[in-house]
């Protein structure tokens, strides 16, 4: 029973760490590409 209780939380952490990583690529990926929008905006000037 504790083998399974502590199997699930290191599962649900695993989750949570694997999403909150997800949702930094992907800000990260924002960001660039608004870095890179910008930069296209300054060679067509």
């Amino acid at each position: 029973m504790i083998k399974e209780f502590s199997h699930k939380t290191k599962s649900q952490a695993m989750g949570r760490a694997i999403v909150i990583v997800f949702l930094f690529i992907l800000v990260e990926l924002f960001q660039a590409r608004k870095q890179l929008t910008k930069i296209n905006k300054t060679l067509q000037e």
